[in-house]
């Protein structure tokens, strides 16, 4: 497992890479969903190496100024440097968020995919066919 932290003046971000085939992705998604098993089996039958951006944080005061962009513009060329072939976050959009910002469709920008709904809100998976595969698999909550 490669941890990724990336910190900056105004925001940070945490997540991590590793294979599939190890218990932390599902571990993680079994917090949030009753499709952990489902979605695991099929990352790990197909040797995935998945990139998890776990946390992001952007200052209140710092937001709108492109700081979040930047870190997951990093995360995501760390990753893929570490060999990920699957991207995936669940957006929270039970966090607040600045008035009228729309963080799902700003996660879509970077060419993230709603894939299914979680206790905390969607999960979303790069690249888009995976998604498209995850969403027959139900909703969830």
């Amino acid at each position: 497992m490669l941890t990724i932290e990336i910190s900056r003046e105004g925001g940070s971000l945490s997540g991590y890479v590793v294979d599939a085939s190890e218990p932390n992705i599902g571990n993680y998604l079994e917090q949030h969903s009753n499709f952990a098993e489902l979605v695991t089996h099929r990352l790990r039958a197909y040797g995935e190496r998945v990139a998890l951006l776990r946390n992001m944080s952007v200052d209140e005061g710092q937001r709108g100024n492109g700081i979040g962009t930047q870190l997951v513009s990093e995360f995501m060329e760390e990753a893929g440097n570490a060999g990920a072939t699957v991207y995936m976050l669940i957006c929270d959009i039970n966090e607040g968020q600045a008035p009228g910002f729309d963080l799902k469709a700003w996660y879509e920008s970077f060419g993230f995919v709603a894939a299914m709904d979680t206790s905390e809100g969607p999960l979303m998976l790069m690249p888009e066919y995976l998604a498209e595969e995850m969403v027959g698999f139900g909703r969830d909550e």
